[in-house]
């Protein structure tokens, strides 16, 4: 985890750099070479480096963040929500194996928990796998019958799998309940 610090600090380091320089060159070429009394500004180092900034300290508070998430699932302290959590940012990475792990321990804290089930439903449906994603997604829908998100996401696998049919009825089911598209 130490070298994801070292790049991220780099990140930001280099960020503040590029953020800093753009504007010490606006400043040089305004002030001390301009010779029209016209004034240019050249925003695009200024932009990048203040992009790669934050996108630096984003990435440093969320690896503190899981950081403090694996101490507490070490201690057994991580609530369902914690696991549920860290499955959608392995989700946000694409990673849909770890993403299911982590969901499946939040389903072993809590197994009438409804998000995690549609959310393991996704990585399936990501990884291809449509039959269990459905099993997963009638799993949600039989805990919270509500859920619209359930049942447009069972609606779009059952698509996949060509059950046109289906696939209309739990749509309209996900509209019925205030899904929008």
């Amino acid at each position: 985890m130490k070298f994801d610090m070292v790049i991220m600090n780099d990140k930001i380091v280099f960020g503040a750099v590029l953020f800093a320089g753009g504007v010490l060159y606006a400043l040089y070429s305004n002030f001390y070479t301009n010779t029209s009394n016209t004034y240019y500004i050249w925003v695009l180092p200024e932009i990048a480096g203040f992009a790669i900034l934050v996108m630096g300290l984003a990435e440093e508070k969320q690896s503190k963040e899981h950081d403090e998430f694996l101490k507490r699932a070490s201690r057994g302290q991580a609530t369902k929500e914690d696991w549920n959590k860290d499955g959608n940012e392995f989700f946000a990475l694409r990673n849909y194996d770890e993403a299911i792990k982590s969901y499946d321990k939040a389903l072993e804290l809590d197994p009438e928990y409804a998000s995690a089930w549609v959310n393991k439903g996704s990585a399936l449906y990501k990884l291809g796998l449509y039959h269990d994603a459905i099993a997963d997604y009638d799993k949600a829908i039989r805990i919270d019958p509500q859920s619209a998100l359930a049942w447009n996401h069972k609606g779009l696998a059952l698509k996949k799998l060509g059950q046109k049919s289906d696939a209309s009825n739990a749509f309209a089911k996900a509209k019925e309940l205030g899904f929008k598209v």
